[in-house]
């Protein structure tokens, strides 16, 4: 019995988890570019109760003096409630999307080798509210019903136009 809901649980996970994919394409790299032994590709993760992306850190050698660069951008939606100040009634229900990101620059330490630090970021109630106005100045926004619909990790090398790694995700 014990072992049918130990299966069970595991499918239950399998089919609510929403795996984030990652793409590594060298090509987007100085010549020699790989991951250090025992290093692959960053693993992104949605945490909904916080409303944020994490994304572990890595290590990649034969990069020579190359600086990069490492973002994190999230989407948003939201319903955001407008409130009428003098009685605090609803006055008009809106759904809305959001935005944020976050970067770091790396330089890397010696030897070709480039540190990567995980990164996470987080999309907040006040998030929303710095992105959407209610139609009347005079209204109150309150944001309900927040998730992270869309999220993309990427890791650019200086002086070329495309990722070398890229996770993208809910």
């Amino acid at each position: 019995m014990l072992r049918t809901f130990a299966g069970l649980a595991a499918l239950l996970l399998t089919v609510t988890a929403s795996p984030a994919l990652a793409v590594t394409d060298f090509t987007c790299a100085p010549s020699g570019a790989h991951y250090a032994k025992g290093a692959g590709e960053p693993v992104c993760t949605l945490d909904t109760v916080s409303d944020t992306v994490s994304c572990s850190g890595t290590v990649i050698e034969g990069i020579g003096h190359t600086n990069a660069t490492e973002t994190l951008a999230l989407t948003a939606s939201a319903t955001v409630l407008c409130h009428n100040p003098g009685n605090d009634d609803v006055v008009e229900p809106h759904t809305t999307t959001a935005t944020d990101s976050t970067s770091v620059g790396l330089v890397p330490t010696k030897n070709g080798r480039i540190v990567v630090p995980g990164l996470s970021d987080t999309i907040t109630p006040q998030d929303i509210e710095a992105q959407f106005t209610c139609p009347n100045k005079n209204w109150r926004e309150e944001v309900t019903d927040l998730s992270i619909t869309a999220s993309t990790y990427t890791l650019t090398f200086e002086g070329f136009a495309c990722a070398v790694v890229t996770v993208t995700g809910p």
